[in-house]
């Protein structure tokens, strides 16, 4: 197994083979890759504390069992100055590790295409074992970070990044598009701060604003994550929201955080952690503050999927627009034990609680504290059928000065009358 050194002290008339004869350039790195001169199990190392013009395309990498790793030597941190294009892409069967390097763009105004690192399966699939650890991602048009394939990508782990000033944090964009399809198996997401990351739209209904957004993942794990102010400045296309699960199934969120994500648009988005046609999703032990929608949201935007089994637990929602939000056709879902507090004392409309059109069957309140300060909302209901399938609310504390019930068309004068109403089941 062999490292190879890059330094801008370097030459790329040198072997690379020690930190005394390191090549140059990224070219000569690109070189290197073409040619399959580095192999399974070899390193790269850029020289900290070096600025490095270019890109770095990788069609071909090591083995799932004998990783290649691009990394750095020395005690500060390479940078890699993409400008217009991609700082890492990767398309191979996997065995990748990208660690302490940080990528700098140069779209700073115009949503584009271009990702901090993108990896994708090649053709022929599957790619395993991919470990993305301790790298920061700048001013990408697209994304900071983006796992994007049609092919399955197993096993692959983002820890510990910073992904700042970009259209997008973190995206997934995998599998075929259809109800069912997954790409992705086996993700896990630590430590991962996603900061003001917006863009300018085209118009289109391409993403923009997300500070983690997962597209068809099967085997979630995810903690330890701050997402703060995604999607509160431009307008134009969707998004906008702290950390979003999309066609999803087997996901767990814990300890992480969704700070002030708003959305400027006429979309309604701004949520700060939002579940969307997915199953079997675990979000528990997580904090959310002055989101521009749903602190916590569990919804059904595009049948045929259906939103079923999303738990959300011990979990706490200060001053967000909404605190816990189910809409549309969604099964089986539980808001337990959980903490809302929100005030609508600088004019906004805020609500601790929102039940709307479509809920599907076995909605369950059970054991939450809701606090409402001056002229917010304890709960509102649109219509009879935002209460079908409503298991009642147990064991809940609704705190309010002043109560307010909003029950629009569904009949309920009073937030009294409508939980004398709704049948009560006696454990959650």
């Amino acid at each position: 197994m062999s490292i190879y050194y890059i330094s801008c002290l370097g030459a790329d008339g040198n072997n690379g083979l020690s930190p005394a004869s390191p090549w140059r350039t990224l070219a000569r790195l690109a070189e290197a890759v073409a040619a399959e001169m580095i192999r399974p199990g070899d390193s790269v190392l850029l020289r900290g504390g070096d600025t490095f013009q270019g890109s770095i395309s990788w069609f071909r990498g090591g083995d799932p069992l004998l990783p290649i790793t691009l990394s750095r030597y020395g005690s500060s941190r390479p940078t890699v100055r993409s400008g217009m294009r991609h700082g890492l892409w990767y398309s191979g069967d996997g065995g990748m590790i990208v660690r302490g390097i940080d990528f700098v763009g140069d779209a700073t105004s115009l949503y584009g295409t271009t990702s901090g690192i993108e990896v994708s399966a090649a053709e022929g699939g599957p790619c395993r074992n991919i470990l993305i650890e301790d790298v920061s991602c700048t001013e990408y048009s697209f994304a900071g970070i983006l796992l994007s394939t049609s092919l399955p990508l197993w096993d692959c782990s983002v820890r510990n990044c910073r992904l700042v000033r970009n259209a997008n944090g973190l995206l997934t964009s995998a599998g075929d598009g259809s109800v069912d399809s997954r790409g992705i198996f086996g993700l896990t997401l630590s430590g991962i701060l996603a900061e003001d990351n917006d863009w300018v739209g085209d118009g289109s209904e391409n993403p923009i604003g997300h500070g983690i957004s997962l597209y068809n993942v099967s085997g979630l794990s995810a903690e330890y994550c701050r997402l703060l102010r995604n999607g509160t400045r431009f307008i134009g296309n969707p998004g906008h929201s702290g950390f979003i699960l999309y066609n999803c199934d087997h996901a767990v969120i814990r300890f992480c955080e969704a700070i002030d994500n708003g959305d400027p648009s006429t979309w309604g988005d701004g949520q700060g952690f939002v579940v969307d046609q997915c199953q079997d999703v675990l979000i528990e032990h997580n904090f959310s503050r002055g989101n521009l929608n749903g602190g916590f949201q569990v919804m059904t935007v595009t049948p045929p999927g259906r939103s079923q089994r999303v738990t959300v637990r011990n979990c706490v929602s200060l001053d967000d627009v909404v605190g816990l939000s189910v809409y549309g056709e969604s099964d089986d879902i539980y808001f337990l034990n959980n903490q809302v507090r929100t005030h609508s004392r600088d004019g906004v409309f805020r609500k601790c609680a929102d039940v709307s059109p479509g809920t599907g069957d076995v909605i369950r309140f059970w054991g939450n504290r809701f606090t409402a300060d001056d002229g917010a909302v304890l709960l509102q209901v649109t219509g009879e059928r935002g209460l079908r399938g409503v298991s009642g609310f147990p064991a809940n504390e609704w705190v309010s000065a002043d109560p307010q019930f909003l029950a629009n068309d569904a009949g309920y004068a009073t937030l009294g009358e409508l939980l004398a109403a709704v049948p009560v089941e006696l454990s959650p």
